[in-house]
Formats: structure tokens, sequence, C-alpha cells
């Protein structure tokens, strides 16, 4: 079986000076630890039988009060970057492209967590701006847990080089340093923040404080809004929302790789990469069907506008409206082909919405509820439902865009009594995030390997030859064909975020992987081994 220490002087994900621990010399598990960094290192070394485990630098994982709970994380961080690595490099070698050196790896591996850890933060901060209260803004709460505002030594690269700074800023794009109040000085009362409106856009700027805060730092001067936020709450960014994903991306680290498969090609004697609709995310997604059964989608996006009961009649009379019949059907509530969601919403925004939901990554609609996806009934995804939420079996129906309905109504009992809910809905469907996709070494790469939306060269596009007949048209969504590729990439990243949480796919990840990277014999802690001993396999 392969050990993954063995591993580690080829990969060096983390690199740090030898130390020397001396690791059990026996079978019989440990039971109780005193919670301290040098225990927690030793009993690293004991996990793998390997010394040399106890030199690696995991940062701030070591802060945790559980010590099964902390070598978990350790473990499945390490098994990600690594099978990332190995089976992204598999794909690559298959299909005839460069293959990653590690160090290339690791950074793309970086990028599919900031992908996936900067999508919550911007919902979480356009959520926190959206009430009347300025001071409910996260810097705030963040601040007040003690985490650091801005980026403090951090390292960023500037002409091709690394460099080290000690306190970086954001620049908002008026040309004011993002600041709240007693930030800059205990007798600063003024605070500057920026909208809903400029996040949804470009021109942020990371400034060198350590140099004033109008230094500007080459390379870093037309940041969208989603990128400002990593370097705003750096601290926070890493230590809390990016330490709580790392089981799903061991699961990623497997599922990605396998959403593709390697056949032959019909122009040429090269492999050619094919969409796997049998992947995990394949399955979870959406409907493949062959037939001219319409397709259904697992994946949805939902927002929630609220008024109170004494508005009814202007919604009506919205309803009624010509602006509002030229998008949708009003008596299915449908979007009609080529409208756009955002139109829709917009065509409500006179309503006094009084619910204070974020606005989405992607298209900048405030009343967010997340990416809403279902399995036996239970609701996964990035949920921010309401718990008792009214609409359960219309979303779970809905498989055209447009707004949810009960019993021919467009509006549904809202949280409280004197209130009215109206949903809007986006089922997304992965077929359109993948149309002209390319499988390359890194992003930045101008070529690479299409892939092909079909099972096989003689079938290379029966996907989406489906998906343009007549029963899948009015699924398409304008909205989604007008997102950049790199939005569509960050989106997909989210589908396999959302595919990841799914209990059947992260036990089969478990097991496949901790199988792979971890021998029974050398895991000499006792609740460690109660946690991953019922994924381990024992190879014949």
């Amino acid at each position: 079986m392969r050990k993954l220490l063995g591993l580690l002087a080829s990969v060096s994900l983390t690199a740090s000076t030898a130390a020397t621990v001396v690791a059990c010399d026996t079978n019989k598990r440990i039971t109780e630890a005193k919670l301290n960094e040098e225990t927690l290192r030793a009993l690293l070394a004991s996990v793998f039988g390997d010394a040399s485990a106890a030199s690696i630098d995991f940062g701030d994982i070591f802060n945790s009060g559980d010590i099964s709970k902390s070598l978990l994380q350790i473990i499945n961080l390490m098994i990600a970057q690594d099978n990332y690595h190995r089976a992204n490099n598999n794909l690559l070698e298959g299909l005839g492209l460069e293959k990653n050196e590690v160090e290339e790896s690791l950074a793309n591996f970086n990028l599919l967590n900031d992908s996936i850890a900067a999508d919550k933060l911007y919902t979480d901060y356009t959520k926190s701006i959206s009430g009347t209260s300025s001071t409910q803004a996260l810097d705030y709460s963040i601040r007040r847990q003690s985490y650091s505002l801005n980026s403090q030594a951090i390292s960023l690269m500037v002409d091709g080089e690394a460099k080290t700074f000690a306190s970086v800023g954001v620049q908002l794009p008026d040309g004011k340093l993002w600041h709240i109040r007693n930030e800059l000085s205990t007798s600063n009362y003024e605070q500057n923040i920026p909208t809903a409106k400029q996040l949804s856009s470009d021109g942020f700027k990371l400034v060198d404080l350590s140099q004033g805060a109008s230094t500007v730092i080459a390379g870093y001067d037309n940041l969208s809004g989603r990128d400002a936020l990593k370097y705003r709450f750096n601290d926070w960014f890493v230590n809390e929302i990016q330490k709580k994903i790392i089981e799903n991306l061991l699961s990623m680290s497997r599922q990605i790789p396998e959403t593709f498969r390697i056949g032959n090609s019909s122009e040429s004697s090269k492999k050619a990469a094919y969409f796997n609709r049998y992947s995990s995310v394949g399955k979870y997604s959406q409907t493949w069907n062959t037939s001219t059964t319409p397709w259904t989608s697992n994946v949805k996006m939902v927002w929630e506008l609220s008024f109170k009961n004494n508005q009814f009649k202007k919604f009506s009379d919205l309803i009624e409206s010509s602006a509002v019949k030229e998008l949708i059907d009003v008596n299915s509530g449908i979007l009609k082909a080529d409208k756009s969601i955002k139109d829709l919403i917009a065509a409500f925004s006179t309503l006094e919405n009084v619910t204070e939901d974020g606005d989405d990554p992607y298209l900048h609609q405030s009343g967010f509820k997340g990416f809403i996806s279902f399995k036996d009934g239970e609701i996964y995804g990035t949920n921010n439902l309401d718990a008792e939420f009214k609409y359960k079996t219309a979303l779970l129906g809905a498989n055209e865009p447009g707004m949810l309905s009960e019993n021919g109504h467009l509006y549904f009992q809202g949280a409280k009594s004197d209130e009215i809910s109206l949903v809007f809905v986006l089922p997304v469907y992965l077929i359109e995030l993948l149309k002209d996709y390319e499988i390359k070494t890194n992003a930045n790469d101008e070529e690479g390997a299409k892939v092909n939306l079909g099972p096989s060269a003689t079938n290379a596009n029966q996907y989406q030859d489906i998906w343009n007949q007549e029963q899948n048209i009015k699924k398409h969504s304008k909205d989604i064909n007008e997102l950049s590729r790199e939005e569509k990439n960050n989106m997909i990243n989210q589908f396999q975020y959302i595919v990841s949480q799914n209990a059947d796919v992260l036990a089969e990840s478990k097991t496949a992987l901790y199988s792979l990277y971890l021998d029974a014999d050398d895991i000499l802690y006792s609740s460690l081994w109660d946690e991953i001993s019922k994924y381990i396999k024992d190879e014949e």
C-alpha cells in the first residue's frame, strides 16, 4: 500500500527544516493526548510511520481544540493536494498536454480553493452591508473576533518576482482607502466601505500601507470586487472559510479529473477529451436523457424578494404590467426565450424589499439564497434558505428559469405573517457551462484540449445536440450564456463543491483515497483511527 509521506520528497508541498521526532514503536493505539503542537506533530509522525512528517508546516490548522480533528484536516489537505497533482497530470499526459510541476499544481489547487471560498465571502459581505446600519458590515464582526483587516505579511508576485509586503490595504474604485471607524486611529470615526454595486465591478487597487495609503502595487491596479474582498479579509478568508472546506477539496481532487474521459479523436491520431456524464458532477447536477424526455437540473440559483402586505396592490399592478408580461408567462412564471432573470428581478425593484440577503457573485442580484441542490428531498449546496421556507415543493419541480408559483399565484407566504415573498429561480445546467470548455495545463495557457460534449468520437456532440432539441430549448439561459469563460469556470468549481457535499460522493472519495494513501497499521492515534478506519480498504 502506498505511503503518503513517501511521496513528500517529490511532492514538496510545504518545505521546512527537518525535526527529530521519535515515532511509537508499537502498534498499540494512543487513547489520550495533551493538546499542544509538539504532541500533534508526534502523532502525525506516528500516523504515517515517518518522523519527517513532524517537520511539515501546516500553519493555523494546529489551532484546533480537537487533536483528531486537527490531524484529519492535515491528512485531508495533504492527500487532496497530492491527488490533485497526480490525477490531473494523468489527464494532461493522456491528452498529450504538458504536465504540471508540483509547484504549478499547488498553485492551481490554491486557485480552486480561492474560487470556492471567494464566492462565499462575496455573498456574506454583500449580505452584511444590505441592512440599514453601516456598522453591520463584516469588517466590524471580523475585527471583534480578533482577525486582522487587510493582508499582513503577504507575498505577491510583482514584475515576475515574489515580494513580501508588511501590510496591504485596498483602495476603492473612487480612490478612497477601504476602512471602518477607528481602524486608522482611535480618533478617526470616518469609514469608507464599498457598495454592493461597486463590488459587482472592477477598479479596486491594492496599496502598500507601509508606504502610505496611495502607493498602488504594480499589477494590482484593477481588481474585481470579488478579488478585493480576499485581500481585505485575508486572515478571515484563509482561517475561517478555506479551512472549513478542506474535506470537500479532498473529494474534489478525485471528482474533477473523473469529470472527463480520454478517447480516440475522429480528426487525428491524438487522443481527445469527452465529458463523462457518469462522473459525480454529471450524475448529481442534471439529467442527460438521450430520448425526448426533457432534462432536469439539480443545481438552482435562488433569490427571494419579500415585501409587506400593504404593497400587495402594487405587486398585482406589476404582474399585469406590459414590462413583466414581456418577460414571463404570468400564469406559470416561466421566463420567455432570450429573456434575462436579471431583468425579471429588476422589474420588481420598486417594491420595498425587507429581506437582507446578500448578492450572488455572478449575476450580482440581491436576495440570493444560494446554489440549492437536493438529494432524497434533503437540501445541500450553498444554502441560505430560511428554516421554514414555504416553497420547497415548487423549487424541487423548477427546471426552467423564472418565478416560482403556488396554486396559480406567483407569490408565497413570507418569513413573517405580514410579509409576502417572490421567489426567482435559475436552474443551471452543467452543459451550458461546459460549452467551449478546454482542459489546460494552466488556466492562462492559450491552447488546450477542447472537451467534446458527447460520449465518444462517433457521437462527439450528442449531449449538445440533445440540449438544442425542442424539449430543452426553454431551459437555455441568456444569463449563463453571457458569463465570461472565467466566470463559467468558477461556477463549474462551485458545482464540484456542491456535489462534494453529497454524503455518498464524499464517502466514495474517502474510501478510494484513504485506501490509496494510508496504511491502517500506521494510524496509532485511536480517535483518528475511529474517524477514518471505516473508509480504509485492505489491498488484496
